[in-house]
């Protein structure tokens, strides 16, 4: 009978011949258990969207808003100073909610005369590839049913954005529960771990809080410098509805590397209805250029190297966080990831990953002043 010591013995006199390792056999298991249990949560993830995304925004929700909560305290009592804290957010939404509302009418009362400026735009594209041979005759201007259905449904979808009302409901109210909780939370680690795991548990999440407030404070001013700056330009292009092209857009920044993108959209069709595609082709010009200035010489300013991410990283988190959350999981796609990749750095045997889903550390010249500040290089 072979006990385990002696099983140990013939592991090291197989491993000094080369023969099979029982021990790359364990690490093979291991893998295989880990991608199973990524898959599983996953799939949890997404079936549990409905309560875990909520759950997921109301925590870096909180995170953002702890400075501003523990300004309050200083001249507030603990729950009054959340209570000013969920009020300033519900003014913030207000705000916004106004803003759109009173841009969605706009569109709603001039909706019909866009559509005859559609039709015609339209007719006299159909007539240019008709001479050139390009058109099969078929008509390029939906049928009058069509349209008006397709503006019932513009319509229609623009106003039941409300629904998320119910959204944005339950997530201020876990982040008031965790607003209270946090004054706790040391006190529950320190309880619960050791004191090593949890001096460790605690530096990691020092370190998470301190790069979403970075990166979420930072992107929050370039978002909505680049909305402000992208409804100036309609207002000096004279391309209607400015202040919605510029709610659109402010939000829409929040979607890395696409969403800027995608807010060239809307008022480059609107220019293009108004006016004619020369028009439309100066709109977006400016609006591109405005936003490559932003994306490739301010933002690096203000944001410098918080989060020090691969772009090919950050693009595949959009879309994956984006099949499993939608759009709200795409928007917190960058918060996430790297919120993961500083806890991989932070665990012996997930380093290696944290590292390859990060950048290089800096230089020798800026390593002392952002290597320890950066997820990709922890403090040593």
């Amino acid at each position: 009978m072979v006990t385990l010591r002696d099983d140990r013995r013939l592991t090291a006199v197989d491993e000094g011949r080369g023969d099979v390792q029982p021990a790359s056999t364990g690490r093979s298991t291991r893998t295989l258990l880990a991608v199973i249990a990524f898959v599983l949560v996953v799939w949890a993830l997404r079936a549990s969207a409905i309560i875990t995304m909520p759950v997921a925004f109301a925590l870096f929700l909180t995170i953002v808003c702890l400075p501003v909560q523990r300004r309050f305290e200083k001249v507030l009592p603990h729950w009054l100073s959340v209570v000013g804290v969920l009020l300033m957010l519900v003014g913030i939404l207000a705000a916004l909610g106004g803003v759109a509302f009173f841009a969605i009418r706009q569109v709603s009362e001039r909706g019909p005369e866009y559509a005859d400026r559609f039709r015609q735009h339209a007719d006299a594209v159909q007539q240019w590839m008709q001479r050139r041979g390009l058109s099969s005759g078929e008509s390029l201007v939906p049928s009058e049913m069509m349209f008006e259905n397709a503006m019932g449904w513009v319509t229609t979808g623009l106003t039941t954005l409300w629904g998320v009302g119910a959204f944005l409901g339950f997530t201020l109210f876990l982040v008031g529960l965790m607003l209270l909780e946090m004054r706790r939370w040391r006190q529950k680690t320190q309880e619960t771990f050791s004191s090593e795991a949890s001096r460790t548990t605690m530096q990691t999440c020092h370190e998470i809080v301190g790069t979403l407030q970075r990166y979420l404070t930072s992107h929050t001013a370039i978002s909505a410098a680049s909305g402000i700056l992208q409804g100036l330009w309609c207002l000096v292009l004279g391309v209607d509805f400015a202040l919605l092209w510029a709610l659109t857009a402010f939000l829409l920044n929040y979607l890395p590397n696409i969403g800027s993108l995608i807010s060239f959209i809307p008022p480059t069709l609107m220019a293009f209805i108004q006016y004619d595609a020369a028009w439309a082709g100066v709109t977006v010009a400016c609006l591109a250029g405005t936003d490559m200035i932003m994306g490739n010489v301010v933002a690096p300013l203000v944001q410098g190297k918080s989060l020090r991410l691969s772009p090919v990283v950050i693009l595949v988190s959009v879309v994956f966080w984006g099949w499993v959350w939608g759009v709200m999981g795409a928007v917190l796609s960058v918060p996430i990831t790297a919120s993961l990749v500083i806890i991989c750095l932070h665990v012996e045997g997930l380093r290696p990953i944290g590292r390859m889903l990060s950048e290089p550390c800096a230089g020798k010249r800026d390593r002392g002043k952002s290597a320890a500040m950066t997820p990709a290089c922890p403090a040593r």
